[in-house]
């Protein structure tokens, strides 16, 4: 070693390459010394070996006695340990031997019966450790009792040969023969069925993939490029091509390995077994998660082309509710949401199957599956059991929609006066419908109200009781106008557009429903009264007068005694008479109401038929 160190210093000089090999190989051997150095620290202090009585199995020497006990010397206890295994060898001269290690203590055992204990003491005398002493004792243990194989003679072999044929004949004449052909018949199927399935899968590549797809237009507008169509379809052929061969291959295997020696043992085949399905589930998954991602990813992408060609603003007259981008936004929202619950549910599906296929982790494939079945399960058994209520609330439904649209055709007839009814006036016609319309739809809604879902339950009827409650407590009000209106309209004191007076308030009728009447007066104001008060005042009609007297209108003017009393009728019987709207017959009259001291206070009375134009 020197010598070659001196030779790579000397030839360092000569030639810079084997100098540079010779310091690696100087770094080399630093490293290894290094290590060795590490490695002493780390094993324990042991002292040296002293001398030690040797036990023998088999003609070999597998453990020496270096320490005796407290009652025995290291001689007597050889010798104790040697006649306990001359023993057991005596009556098995093949024993089963291993090593117990316990806590400080090994234990020999041969065919299940101790022969000797070694301590930590043991080991310090014969210089190493105990885990080091129960290696090398185990490894000798195996090397004395392995037997001895015998010599193979020619009859030997022919014994060899004709155990095999019987052998042969008897498999032959076995199911596992025909299990074997079987599997090769199945071998080559998936061989043919591989290669057919490709050779189709081809065929639709070069059919419909080469070829210039058009774009899909709708109104107008074009909802998928040809180009985006063409990878879309090219995407899912390649899916079902490849969930197709992983399906066959994993149905071939799966039947060879019920057909084959591994059936002997049935935990072998469980676990054999369930490591295939878990890597076609993993392989069909991954495919699954690769396919929709790409689906998914090209709607993203369709989403500004969709935009500008088919998404319209939602909008309400001038109000504009949902723009363009708000829905464009909510739509890709809606579809990264998408993405991320199937994400989930493969993750979840996964977890769930693979648990499932091992029969040591089954349970919690059930408690997964029970997470998510029990509910849907439960929701199956829910919607099953109301669709008997729903039968029946779907017919109440029918029933009460076409005799609504009975009832609106009557009394559309009515109104139009093409049916009509003794003593049933025309304009009552749409208030009764409502009323009508609403008496059936609350006796519909009476009658669905015990189909409904969750309708026995106490949420249900408390919330129930506490709308009614809120009701009786606010509404008093608005019920005392409700049924005043009702009653305004059967009374028919005015109508949509007579010039009126309720209370102090003159005007002509714009509006009247069942909460409040509306007036339009003759500055254009738009007043408001409730029907309530509608009812508790007097109302004056003044387009009610149809007769031919018409409507008498009047006013009053003052004139002294110095013009004579004949001339002032006169003159406002022809004032009258120029004016626009007074009828001729019966024409215009004065009278004289009050002779006062200084003047005479005069009445002209006028007819007229537009009573709108006071």
């Amino acid at each position: 070693m020197i010598r070659k160190y001196k030779r790579s210093l000397t030839g360092q000089s000569r030639n810079s390459g084997r100098g540079r090999l010779g310091v690696k190989t100087l770094m080399l051997c630093l490293l290894f010394i290094c290590a060795s150095a590490l490695t002493a620290q780390v094993e324990e202090d042991v002292p040296p070996p002293a001398l030690g009585y040797g036990i023998q199995i088999q003609e070999q020497e597998v453990f020496q006695i270096y320490i005796g006990r407290a009652d025995q010397s290291a001689a007597d206890r050889a010798r104790y340990i040697q006649q306990r295994i001359d023993r057991v060898l005596a009556e098995n001269p093949q024993p089963d031997g291993r090593i117990s290690a316990g806590v400080g203590l090994i234990q020999i055992l041969l065919d299940n019966e101790p022969i000797a204990v070694l301590t930590t003491e043991d080991a310090a005398a014969a210089g190493t450790t105990l885990p080091t002493l129960a290696a090398q004792i185990q490894g000798r243990l195996d090397t004395a009792l392995v037997p001895a194989e015998p010599l193979v003679t020619s009859n030997t072999a022919e014994k060899r040969a004709e155990d095999f044929m019987d052998r042969f004949q008897e498999f032959s004449r076995s199911g596992q023969f025909t299990d074997a052909v079987i599997g090769i018949f199945l071998l080559l199927g998936l061989l043919v069925l591989t290669y057919l399935i490709s050779r189709f899968f081809n065929f639709l590549h070069d059919r419909f993939l080469t070829r210039q797809w058009s774009d899909v237009v709708i109104r107008g507008h074009i909802l998928f490029r040809g180009m985006m169509l063409g990878a879309v379809i090219r995407t899912l052929l390649k899916f079902a091509h490849l969930v197709t061969l992983i399906l066959l291959v994993y149905g071939a295997f799966n039947r060879a390995i019920y057909l084959f020696a591994l059936q002997a043992d049935g935990l072998a085949v469980q676990y054999i077994g369930a490591v295939l399905d878990s890597i076609v589930t993993v392989a069909i998954i991954i495919l699954v998660w690769k396919t929709s991602g790409r689906l998914l990813e090209f709607i993203i992408r369709s989403l500004p082309g969709w935009q500008e060609r088919l998404m319209k603003p939602l909008r309400f007259q001038e109000l504009t509710i949902i723009s363009n981008a708000q829905m464009q936004s909510a739509l890709l929202f809606l579809v990264r949401a998408m993405r991320l619950l199937v994400r989930l549910s493969l993750l979840y599906l996964l977890v769930t199957l693979i648990l499932g296929y091992f029969p040591l982790t089954r349970g919690w494939s059930n408690s997964l599956q029970s997470y998510i079945m029990l509910p849907l399960q439960a929701s199956f058994a829910a919607v099953v059991d109301f669709l008997p209520n729903l039968f029946f609330i779907a017919i109440i439904v029918l029933i009460t929609y076409y005799a609504m649209r009975f009832i609106r055709l009557f009394f559309r007839e009515i109104e139009t006066e093409r049916v009509t009814l003794p003593g049933f006036y025309s304009d009552w016609a749409q208030p009764t419908y409502r009323i009508a319309a609403f008496a059936m739809a609350a006796f519909s809604a009476v009658l669905i109200f015990p189909y409904l879902p969750g309708s026995g339950s106490e949420a249900f009827k408390g919330i129930s009781i506490f709308l009614g409650f809120l009701i009786s407590l606010g509404s008093s009000a608005v019920i005392a106008n409700i049924m005043a209106g009702l009653v305004v309209t059967y009374m028919r004191p005015f109508q949509i557009g007579d010039r009126v007076k309720i209370a102090d308030t003159i005007g002509d009728v714009v509006e009247k429903n069942l909460l409040v009447t509306r007036l339009r007066t003759i500055k254009n104001v738009i007043i408001t009264i409730p029907n309530g008060m509608v009812l508790s005042s007097h109302i004056i009609n003044y387009s009610a007068s149809n007769d031919a007297r018409g409507l008498i209108l009047h006013t009053a003017v003052t004139i002294g005694y110095d013009v004579p009393w004949r001339t002032v009728h006169n003159l406002l019987i022809a004032a009258a008479r120029n004016t626009n709207g007074i009828k001729t017959e019966p024409g215009p009259f004065v009278h004289q109401t009050e002779l006062s001291d200084f003047y005479v206070a005069y009445e002209l009375n006028a007819s007229t038929e537009e009573p709108n134009r006071m």
